[in-house]
């Protein structure tokens, strides 16, 4: 996939809400017009590889316009949902997994355009040998809720709180069902040596390896301190009990950003 560098736009913030244990990416809002320019090729690539894209075109399947576009959601709610999703997909790929070897782009797995993607929303995982594995080896985990509309402050709502309660699940149950999920996925494709890779992962009592649990928000700018100040003392509780991470994307104009970027990636993705 086309890489982007994002540390032009984003800055990691570890001081505003330190007390929460919260880390912020702040986005840089006067450089959101070339954000989105630079962003729509591994945008579109998240939803369909351009092999399989070449493959459409090529064979007289779709014009490269409706081949793009038959791969991207419909529906407000999974527009914004999955848009927060890959942003956090790459944010994590450069700032919490740079390391990683295996990153599954799970968007252009689904069934259908508007079928949300099942079990974990993201996973990275470091394994270069699945028949020698490493002390380092790793399996990172991140659920993302968004929110593109605004709430005020009489608002008792958070996403955060959704997020640490989806991290807690996959703490408890999902990273297992995603390794076999993913195993199957690479093994239908034909690709052993990452279905290996993976599997390497599905013992975690025989054979050790460190788990990275993750949550983070990606919101209306205007609204963050909002939902940072509703997180729920158990929710932080929780978090600190598990060891949840947590990230926060504030984005002004999130909504416009995302539906801008879902409309002019069939033209220039």
């Amino acid at each position: 996939m086309s890489i982007i560098e994002l540390n032009r736009y984003f800055q990691v913030d570890t001081t505003t809400f330190q007390s929460k244990g919260i880390v912020i990416f702040d986005f840089n809002d006067a450089k959101s017009e070339e954000f989105i320019e630079n962003y729509i090729i591994p945008f579109r690539q998240s939803y369909i590889s351009d092999e399989d894209l070449d493959y459409e075109v090529n064979n007289g399947i779709n014009i490269r316009k409706d081949a793009i576009e038959n791969k991207l959601p419909t529906l407000p709610n999974l527009k914004s949902g999955e848009f927060g999703e890959i942003l956090i997909f790459f944010l994590a790929s450069i700032f919490i997994c740079p390391d990683a070897n295996i990153a599954p782009v799970k968007w252009q797995w689904k069934e259908h355009r508007d079928a949300p993607c099942h079990l974990t929303d993201i996973m990275f995982m470091k394994c270069t040998n699945d028949t020698m594995p490493q002390p380092t080896d790793y399996v990172c985990s991140i659920e993302v809720k968004a929110a593109a509309t605004p709430i005020g402050p009489k608002s008792k709502k958070s996403k955060m709180n959704d997020a640490i309660k989806d991290a807690y699940k996959d703490k408890e149950s999902r990273i297992g069902k995603m390794i076999a999920y993913l195993t199957t996925k690479y093994a239908k494709e034909r690709n052993a040596r990452m279905a290996k890779l993976v599997k390497r992962f599905d013992d975690a009592t025989t054979v050790h390896f460190n788990r990275h649990i993750n949550a983070a928000i990606v919101v209306e700018k205007d609204s963050i301190s909002y939902h940072i100040n509703n997180v729920l003392e158990e929710c932080l509780a929780q978090a600190q009990k598990d060891r949840i991470a947590l990230f926060a994307v504030p984005i002004k104009q999130l909504k416009q950003m995302y539906e801008r970027l879902y409309s002019i990636t069939p033209i220039k993705g």
